[in-house]
């Protein structure tokens, strides 16, 4: 990993963490057929509240009408250009595609954005993030980890192919960096995955001890469920009197 690589993640992590405010600029692309402006603002204003769900500010928006994505960068290479010139010019940090992107477009992407220090999240990062700042238990926050892990599999494989058709061109050298570094990432990943597994599965024992004292007890349970901003804390609230902080 090169030093510029590691001061960028650094940042990145920095600001993603240390409840700074980041300025997002969300794009999408929409089949040329669609002219539903109706449509196409509910897809803007839902990602929109997500984001602001995370905490953070969104500052651009932009859709572009196209028959098909880009298969390299899935924003046209053009229209990418310009969404990071202004970027760059508005210093936003983060571009937000609301779709879920292959492997080599959100490289090639996150390579183009390097020149701004900024970086780029599909559709699936974006929601996992949102899961992640919400976890409140040691449980939660592993299986949002494991979801990660899960969804980074494909990136890592995929990654892999798609250069794979790349090498003629690359140096022996270049080519032994990259499969040891992704043969490394890979290894840390299985480890992770099987030492999380082994957690929740201790969890999973706490909860059965739980709910057979709680049965020997004559407890009823009830669970609330919805999706982000669904007021799940705010009726926990009003019918438990516990005061949840509702996010």
């Amino acid at each position: 990993m090169t030093k510029n690589l590691r001061e960028l993640e650094q940042l990145q992590q920095k600001l993603e963490y240390q409840n700074e405010t980041l300025k997002v600029f969300i794009a999408d692309i929409l089949p040329i057929e669609n002219r539903n402006e109706i449509d196409m603002k509910a897809r803007l204003e839902e990602v929109e509240s997500l984001v602001n769900t995370y905490g953070w500010v969104v500052i651009l928006r932009h859709i572009q009408k196209r028959w098909l994505p880009d298969y390299k960068n899935y924003i046209w290479t053009g229209k990418l250009d310009e969404i990071i010139e202004e970027m760059k010019a508005s210093w936003a940090n983060l571009l937000i595609l609301w779709n879920i992107l292959k492997p080599i477009q959100i490289h090639n992407i996150n390579e183009k954005l390097k020149s701004i220090w900024a970086k780029a999240w599909d559709r699936v990062d974006l929601i996992l993030k949102i899961f992640e700042k919400n976890a409140k238990t040691m449980e939660s926050r592993l299986q949002i980890e494991l979801a990660s892990i899960k969804y980074m599999w494909p990136r890592i494989f995929g990654m892999w192919s798609e250069l794979w058709s790349q090498w003629s061109g690359w140096s022996k050298l270049s080519r032994w960096k990259w499969e040891t570094n992704t043969e490394i990432m890979k290894r840390h990943l299985r480890e992770r995955e099987i030492h999380i597994k082994k957690e929740l599965e201790h969890y999973k024992k706490v909860r059965q001890e739980h709910r057979k004292s709680r049965a020997k007890k004559w407890l009823n349970t009830v669970w609330i469920v919805g999706y982000t901003n669904a007021w799940k804390s705010s009726l926990m609230n009003i019918l438990t009197w516990k005061w949840v902080l509702a996010t």
